[in-house]
């Protein structure tokens, strides 16, 4: 049997930002991945929690012969510092896409077509809004862009959300992440698959970024990312007619396509559905094959 780190046979690079303190000697490092051509037209590639780049490896894997293929892992996340130097970190929607931005600048991105899941896509899309002429096309797989109330948050989320019970659960019993890798997909996965999502978070210190994701789903005005969610919102109209990809795991208890594949639909004048019936949340662990193949079409129009 192999081991999650044979599934994963990327090089690994580090970007340093700053910590959140304003000090400028007091950095952390952002894991990245930067496979294929240098001089390719460039995939950018943005999870959501608690996932990682881990989550795009069969994408990459598949594409990286052709185009030039970067996935970071959001700081606090994956194989990104975590622990004691993250005293200062954030942990906010802004921050991240600032982080995102930064990898850009560096790498010196341009004609970009984003590939963003989950919180990946506030995240991309807040990062896009503030690069505007860097991006090409994007593809969504079950997020969201747009305000929900309250109300609408899935039960599950919420409950990880609860102040009584979620640094015990999140962070301490690392329930979000065992939740996530039983019932993110319709089909179970694999062994060394469930290992690789769960590596990186294997410890109290390790699993904050987990816990301060969730408690950073901003649903009214005052919440800590609700200007961010209202920039990426508002901006995302600067795209309407960019070519998008919708693949979307049509089982999802979080994204549940009436709701917000339909939004999608609708913002996106100019957009591609595909709907996998039998795939949930993970729609790339679930159908990877066809995800691959209809991002290698979606990128040679």
């Amino acid at each position: 049997m192999s081991s999650w780190k044979e599934l994963y046979p990327f090089e690994s690079h580090f970007l340093t930002v700053n910590d959140g303190s304003g000090m400028p000697l007091r950095n952390v490092r952002m894991h990245y991945i930067d496979e294929g051509p240098k001089d390719a037209p460039v995939i950018l590639f943005s999870h959501g929690n608690p996932t990682w780049s881990f989550l795009f490896r069969n994408l990459i894997i598949g594409l990286r012969n052709k185009y030039r293929c970067v996935a970071a892992d959001g700081v606090g996340m994956g194989l990104s510092d975590k622990g004691a130097c993250l005293a200062e970190y954030p942990f906010t929607l802004g921050r991240r896409a600032d982080d995102l931005c930064s990898l850009i600048d560096e790498l010196q991105l341009t004609d970009i077509t984003l590939v963003a899941h989950d919180w990946g896509g506030p995240v991309g899309m807040c990062a896009a809004v503030r690069r505007q002429d860097k991006f090409k096309r994007f593809s969504f797989s079950n997020t969201s862009l747009f305000r929900k109330a309250k109300d609408k948050c899935p039960f599950w989320i919420g409950l990880a959300r609860n102040p009584l019970i979620a640094k015990t659960a999140v962070q301490g019993m690392n329930m979000f992440c065992r939740a996530a890798s039983k019932w993110c997909t319709e089909k179970p996965l694999p062994k060394e698959v469930k290992q690789g999502y769960m590596a990186p978070y294997d410890n109290w210190s390790n699993r904050r970024a987990v816990y301060e994701y969730v408690q950073d789903i901003p649903f009214k005005p005052g919440d800590r990312s609700w200007d961010a969610l209202i920039e990426s919102e508002q901006g995302m109209t600067i795209f309407k007619e960019y070519p998008v990809l919708l693949p979307w795991g049509m089982k999802d208890w979080c994204f549940s396509p009436e709701e917000y594949l339909g939004t999608f639909k609708e913002k996106f004048v100019n957009s591609t559905t595909l709907e996998f019936a039998n795939a949930g949340h993970y729609v790339y662990e679930d159908e990877p094959d066809a995800c691959l193949e209809a991002l290698k079409s979606f990128m040679e129009k």
